[in-house]
């Protein structure tokens, strides 16, 4: 029974490091919002069975240090790897996305990882009625969790790519203004440096 109980508690071990590693490559490269529910479930699937395991370990091979101390570094990888892959795309992420031509919303936002990194980005969209549904959908398609993000102000903007002209005006009423509109200019600028760039 004992060497039964053994077995099933290697084999259950094994799968726990199988769940564990693919939550793993999930958590990795679907860590948006979309993808958290699918996390979610893997996660429980690993622990249940991690839990499982422990406990086939305690009542049977005696092994159960030697398994803790395997998930726990397997854990630790995970969260490393997590927060890591997190940096990267913070950093990567572009600092401009016009969302069509003609006159949108636009929000200015700062991003905060977990290690403190800082970045300004300029989202806009011509289809929502509020610049709060901008600043939702960046956090829902782009940033994910693990990182703050704030709005720190908006207006509108009239984007013409047949004239190259870029117009950026007014002031959201759930925000307010950027402190800097000057500092919306230059990173509008530098992301459409063949276009005209004029600030009311």
């Amino acid at each position: 029974m004992n060497e039964f109980l053994a077995f099933l508690g290697s084999l259950c071990m094994f799968l726990s490091h199988i769940l564990v590693w693919t939550c793993m490559w999930c958590a990795t490269f679907f860590g948006t919002y979309d993808e958290y529910k699918r996390i979610k479930t893997a996660f429980v699937i690993g622990l249940g069975t991690v839990f499982f395991a422990t406990s086939v370990e305690l009542s049977g091979s005696g092994h159960s240090g030697i398994f803790l101390s395997s998930v726990l570094a397997t854990a630790l990888v995970i969260l490393v790897i997590r927060l890591l892959h997190i940096e990267w795309r913070i950093r990567k992420i572009s600092e401009v996305l016009v969302d069509g031509r003609g006159n949108q919303k636009f929000i200015v936002a700062q991003i905060i990882s977990i290690t403190g990194y800082k970045k300004l980005i300029v989202r806009t969209n011509k289809n929502v009625p509020l610049h709060v549904n901008i600043l939702e959908k960046v956090i829902k398609k782009e940033i994910g969790g693990l990182v703050s993000i704030y709005c720190i102000g908006g207006g509108s903007v009239n984007f013409s790519a047949k004239n190259k002209t870029i117009h950026i005006y007014g002031e959201s009423q759930a925000f307010g203004k950027e402190p800097d509109r000057e500092l919306t200019f230059s990173i509008i600028k530098r992301a459409y440096p063949d276009f005209q760039v004029f600030c009311k």
